[in-house]
């Protein structure tokens, strides 16, 4: 998981209020509010940072420790795959690693 880099959905539309945000999915007309550290997630999920990268973010702009940022942000990574909102990509240095050894 540490190689694979969340990419939002693009048919989700999101609108930001000050502190929180509401993303809503026209495909099936899920609803889901989120506060400001999913913001945060939310808006490094473009397909381009590790999931260690969103925990390293986390653990610099909040007082939490790795272990609790990066157990609390696969729980709520796995709920917006859960319901449709993210998707996964690998990263590319990884995929040729793992091509190079088949």
């Amino acid at each position: 998981m540490e190689r694979s880099c969340p990419v939002r959905n693009p048919d989700i539309v999101a609108r930001t209020e000050q502190k929180e945000a509401l993303l809503f999915n026209p495909v099936d007309g899920d609803l889901v509010s989120i506060n400001g550290t999913g913001i945060l997630v939310w808006d490094i999920c473009d397909g381009s940072h590790t999931v260690g990268t969103i925990v390293r973010e986390i653990t610099e702009r909040y007082e939490v420790s790795r272990d609790k940022a990066e157990e609390d942000c696969l729980v709520y990574l796995k709920e917006l795959e859960g319901a449709g909102f993210i998707g996964y990509t690998v990263q590319e240095a990884f995929h040729e690693e793992n091509q190079a050894e088949v």
